[in-house]
């Protein structure tokens, strides 16, 4: 009997082995397909004299970027134009079911044409989880500041005083004056941080198709992702000199 019990959980075991071994195998071909670029040809919008183009597109997952050459070309020499992805806003066309426009964050705007409604939603549907997955990666890199102070200021007069005060204190100068204007500065970064994330919900609420409202999103996710950095080589000097 102790033999058979051991034998059926002997068998339990190996065949949960073999699913989990086999489920880890089919995500990592997952992942490598994912991360291959896609490559096909979109009609761009030039200008008003030349109108709609034949371009040829590639979506490049791990880079984050899509960018475009001449049909005659293509990947013989440096594309024509090329947005990184993260911040961007992918919004299908009310036009018709062909077309639907890449609003970068840089403010760059891209007017493209599918050959039909099956290849434009194949298109916006890539862009949009390449554009997901960068600003996650960046998320991670950059994760959110964390106020030192317990009641940070709330108001836009509170953070001019908080400007002032850094000036002030910046006029000073020695090394406490720096680290507590750094720490001004972390305050109204994170103010700033929840102004954006306020104003975000706010259009995700309101709209999911209005163009300018949603390049108004990207454009301050992208604002805001620069101050961070900003502020990140900041404290990286300060270490550098305290050091």
């Amino acid at each position: 009997m102790d033999e058979i019990y051991s034998r059926s959980i002997s068998s339990i075991c190996e065949q949960c082995y073999k699913a989990v071994n086999e489920a880890n195998q089919f995500e990592a071909q997952e992942l490598a397909l994912q991360s291959q670029p896609i490559e096909g040809q979109l009609n761009k919008y030039t200008n008003v004299v030349k109108g709609w183009q034949y371009r040829w597109f590639v979506l490049n997952p791990n880079r984050g970027t899509l960018e475009y050459h001449m049909l005659e070309e293509k990947k013989k020499s440096h594309p024509r134009g090329c947005v990184y992805l993260a911040g961007c806003v992918i919004s299908p066309s009310d036009e018709d079911s062909q077309t639907f426009t890449v609003s970068a964050a840089c403010g760059e705007v891209y007017k493209l044409k599918a050959a039909d409604a099956k290849e434009r939603q194949f298109w916006v549907n890539k862009l949009r989880q390449v554009a997901l997955n960068q600003e996650n990666r960046i998320a991670a890199q950059h994760p959110p500041l964390h106020s030192s102070v317990a009641n940070t200021v709330s108001t836009t007069g509170s953070m001019k005083s908080s400007t002032k005060s850094m000036k002030r204190q910046t006029i000073g100068g020695g090394t406490a004056g720096n680290s507590s204007s750094l720490e001004t500065v972390r305050d109204i970064l994170v103010q700033t941080q929840r102004y954006q994330r306020t104003l975000v919900n706010s259009i995700e609420d309101y709209t999911c198709n209005d163009e300018e409202l949603l390049l108004m999103k990207a454009t301050t996710y992208s604002a805001v992702m620069s101050l961070e950095q900003c502020f990140a080589i900041l404290l990286s000097i300060q270490n550098s000199k305290l050091n």
